[in-house]
């Protein structure tokens, strides 16, 4: 029987899409196979997997730079997703940079239609157990170019409208919009409508619900000590069962899954496997906990070889309920990744239209996350400012034990193509 107490461990939410409608099985039935051969899906999902592979690289990068001392929750794919409607229209080195920083094709060819499939992989989730529901919309207050408009409401699925910003009517509308997509589980962020120099607005929705293939009895949830980053602890509810799960276990981390109902998804628990000890990382002469060496050195490649590598296992699960909200402004983090020029008044988004010139003014992003006995829900909201020349923006044997007592870091991750789709860490399950 191994068990975790003290070092931080890191938590993978995995949305897989399977096309598979099995009833959940019994506790010691073997746990449903997600993941899919690449040889078996379809060519044309097969031509997204750079575009994926791209995006997984970004949530990475992203994840880092937004990192701080608590808890964090965000959508790499919404954010991909918004800021590729308005690649569309950008132009020479402002879509160069953008292509870079967010692991775009190269070519940028065919970019709607490769998210088009990535949406329609998370569409392939929905059973009366999953719900999962994605939008797109663009408000312009200025005249749209025909390709342009074309590509994004044929490729991105965006309902494209004309408004007038200084309208409250229609701020209201926008807001309406978001309600609406999101099965009122999400608000616009406050900051959107903001801006007097606003002339376009991008706005990307996900919404995720589903209930775990066996799901947690509430009577065997419990208050556990869970370690917080600074070495002390804190009590909270902490679920509990025993099942066959997928699990990994190496000498530095062990991994667990846990499918959700119908086996379309599945929640990914990743769990560093030392205890009571600090590392430097290559580039600092600072010493980290376990949770923060694995956040600085996880790669595409390992992640993906070490899903691979999971096998069934007979486990002692305990779990910490949680909740995060997190409302982010990403516009710094971007720029410090690279991404600076689209933000500047010299950027060339000249594909959109003829009569302004533009340039990205914020990226916002509020997002929610809810884990506990039932099963997962979550609801993000992605929004790009466009705005006219201003003011320069700143950049069988005994069940194993498998604990989460301790900071975690996790990401909700649809499996047939492998595109993360929400990404985060909890240091704290109890807000203050």
């Amino acid at each position: 029987m191994t068990i975790f107490r003290r070092i931080p461990s890191v938590l993978v939410l995995s949305l897989v899409s399977l096309g598979v409608t099995a009833q959940p099985s019994p506790a010691d039935d073997p746990p449903v196979q997600p993941n899919i051969p690449k040889s078996k899906l379809p060519s044309d999902m097969k031509s997204t997997e750079a575009l994926v592979r791209g995006n997984t690289g970004f949530a990475l990068d992203l994840y880092r730079r937004l990192k701080g001392e608590g808890n964090l929750f965000f959508s790499p794919l919404g954010v991909s997703e918004a800021l590729a409607i308005c690649f569309e229209g950008a132009r020479g080195a402002t879509a160069s940079r953008m292509v870079e920083v967010l692991g775009f094709p190269e070519d940028g060819s065919r970019l709607g239609e490769r998210f088009q499939r990535l949406r329609q992989a998370g569409v392939n989730l929905n059973t009366d157990a999953v719900t999962f529901k994605s939008a797109n919309g663009l408000w312009s207050q200025v005249p749209l170019k025909s390709a342009f408009e074309s590509d994004v409401r044929d490729g991105f699925d965006a309902e494209v409208f004309e408004v007038d910003f200084g309208s409250a009517d229609a701020r209201e509308a926008v807001r309406q919009w978001v309600r609406t997509q999101t099965d009122g589980a999400a608000e616009l962020p406050a900051e959107s409508l903001s801006d007097p120099l606003l002339r376009l607005l991008v706005i990307n929705t996900l919404l995720f619900k589903a209930s775990w293939a066996k799901q947690f009895d509430s009577d065997f949830t419990s208050d556990k000590p869970f370690e917080l980053m600074d070495g002390t602890s804190t009590d909270v509810p902490t679920m509990r069962q025993e099942g066959v799960f997928r699990h990994g276990a190496w000498d530095d981390l062990e991994i667990l899954e846990m499918p959700y109902a119908g086996g379309g998804a599945s929640a990914f628990i990743l769990l560093p496997a030392t205890s009571d000890s600090t590392s430097k990382t290559d580039d600092s002469a600072e010493e980290v906990s376990a949770l923060e060496n694995l956040e600085a050195t996880l790669t595409v490649e390992e992640l993906d070889d070490r899903l691979r590598a999971l096998s069934p296992k007979k486990l002692s699960v305990f779990l910490p309920r949680f909740s995060i909200t997190s409302n982010l402004s990403l516009s710094g983090a971007l720029q410090s990744l690279g991404m600076s020029l689209p933000f500047q008044l010299d950027a060339d988004f000249s594909g959109i239209t003829s009569a302004d010139q533009l340039n990205i003014g914020e990226v916002l992003q509020d997002a929610r996350i809810d884990f506990d006995e039932g099963g997962t829900e979550a609801a993000v909201v992605t929004v790009v400012t466009m705005r006219t020349r201003g003011i320069a923006q700143e950049p069988a044997s005994p069940p194993v034990v498998f604990k989460a007592d301790r900071p975690f870091m996790f990401l909700v991750r649809e499996n047939t193509l492998g595109s993360i789709l929400f990404m985060g860490r909890v240091t704290r399950p109890i807000e203050d």
